[in-house]
């Protein structure tokens, strides 16, 4: 189980094996290699106007430089398709 300090509903952590095959995805799709770190975390949502659970993507490019992206899903429900879409509008930091 996951614990979430923020939301006291325990939810079960999503699956690495689906992890691991949404971090191919991204790796195919944004055409980077195996140095690129990626990482997939499922975030709660307390505001109303948001998913209970969003699927945050956060794809490090190079030192300090980085892309996030979110889909309002959980990661086990996260399409392909999702992820094109989501890839698309990229936050940069």
């Amino acid at each position: 189980m996951k614990i979430n300090l923020l939301d006291p509903t325990p939810r079960l952590a999503p699956d690495p094996a689906r992890l691991a095959e949404l971090k191919s995805w991204v790796r195919e799709l944004m055409r980077v290699d195996d140095s690129a770190l990626v990482v997939i975390n499922e975030l709660a949502c307390e505001d109303p106007d948001c998913p209970d659970v969003e699927t945050s993507i956060v794809l490090s490019l190079a030192p300090k430089e980085y892309l996030t992206f979110s889909i309002p899903k959980p990661a086990a429900e996260v399409t392909r398709a999702d992820l094109v879409q989501a890839l698309t509008e990229p936050r940069a930091h």
